[in-house]
C-alpha cells in the first residue's frame, strides 16, 4: 500500500498550525501512529470502517484517508480544555477528504447510527480518559464481531511519566517534588491541564478488566523496544525524554532487558482487544 510523505500532506494542512514546534511534534506522533496501525489498515477489506478515539489534529486520520481512499474513516476529537486551537484543522480535515467523518465527543457517549467498526484505533489517549475501562467497553460494543480496538498509550505500572520526562512516585507526590517541570512543560506546550488529565492507566488493570468482561486481550511484547528505538530516529520525540529518554539512547542503554520482561511491566503498552 502506497504511502503519503509528509511533505505530501504537510503542504495541504502545514498552514493551520501557528507554532512550527507544534507542528514537529504533530508530524512525528503522526509517523509513529502510522507505523503501528497500518498493517492492521493493510488487512481490511475495501469499504471497512474505521474508528480512531481521539484523534486530535485530525493529521493522522489525514493520512490514512489519501492512504487507504476504500476505507471509511470516523473521528473522535471532544475539542476540550488545551484542544480546542485544533478545531480549525479537524474541520478542514474533514471538509478535504470525502471519506472522513469527525464528531466532536467523546467514545465514552459516542454511538454509531452505521453498521459497527472493523477496526477501532488509538494513540496516547487512553492515558486521558476521564474512564479508560469505560472507555475499552465502549470501543468492544462498537466493534463489529471479527473487529479489534488496538491503542498505545503509557504503562503507568512502570515508575515513569512520558509526557513530563519525570519519575513517577504516586500522582500526588510527583505532583509535589515535580510541581515546576509539571508547569514549564504545561506551559511550553501550551497544553494546561495535561498533568490533571492524567489516569495513570496500568497493564495489569487493562488485562483484568478485559478478562472479566470476555474480551480478548493481547499485549505487543515488542512495543517498547520499538518507541525507545525512537530516540535514535526521532530527534523531535527524543528532546521531549527526561533523564531516563536520555539513559536509553545512550551507549550504556540496558534496553535488551526489556525483551526478557513482562509485558505487563513495561513502560509502554500496545494493547489489542477483540470480543472473541
Amino acid at each position: 500500500m502506497r504511502r503519503s510523505t509528509e511533505m505530501e500532506l504537510g503542504h495541504e494542512f502545514d498552514a493551520l498550525f501557528g507554532d512550527p514546534k507544534q507542528l514537529a511534534r504533530v508530524r512525528a506522533e503522526a509517523e509513529f501512529g502510522e507505523s503501528e496501525i497500518h498493517s492492521f489498515l493493510d488487512a481490511l477489506a475495501p469499504g471497512a470502517r474505521v474508528l480512531e478515539v481521539g484523534c486530535g489534529t485530525g493529521y493522522l486520520l489525514a493520512r490514512f484517508a489519501k492512504d487507504y481512499p476504500h476505507l471509511h474513516f470516523d473521528g473522535l476529537e471532544p475539542i476540550g480544555s488545551g484542544f480546542a486551537q485544533f478545531e480549525p484543522v479537524l474541520d478542514a480535515v474533514s471538509a478535504a477528504l470525502v471519506n472522513v467523518r469527525i464528531f466532536k465527543t467523546p467514545i465514552e457517549t459516542y454511538t454509531s447510527t452505521d453498521d459497527r467498526y472493523d477496526l477501532i484505533f488509538s494513540i496516547n489517549v487512553f492515558e486521558h480518559l476521564g474512564d479508560w475501562r469505560q472507555g475499552i467497553d465502549a470501543a468492544v460494543r462498537l466493534l463489529n464481531e471479527a473487529g479489534s480496538l488496538v491503542f498505545l498509550c503509557p504503562n503507568y505500572t512502570f515508575p515513569y511519566e512520558p509526557h513530563f520526562g519525570i519519575p513517577l512516585l504516586g500522582s500526588k507526590a510527583s505532583r509535589l517534588v515535580f510541581s515546576r517541570r509539571i508547569e514549564r512543560v504545561e506551559r511550553d506546550t501550551d497544553s494546561f491541564g495535561l498533568w490533571n488529565s492524567l489516569n495513570f492507566i496500568t497493564a495489569f488493570a487493562v488485562k483484568r478488566h478485559c478478562v472479566r468482561n470476555g474480551y480478548k486481550v493481547v499485549l505487543d511484547q515488542a512495543i517498547t523496544g520499538r518507541m525507545v528505538g525512537r530516540l535514535s530516529t526521532d530527534g523531535e520525540f527524543a528532546a521531549r525524554q527526561g533523564l531516563l529518554g536520555k539513559l536509553l539512547a545512550s551507549s550504556f542503554s540496558p534496553t535488551r532487558i526489556f525483551a526478557f520482561l513482562p509485558s505487563s511491566i513495561l513502560p509502554y503498552m500496545k494493547v489489542i482487544v477483540s470480543k472473541r
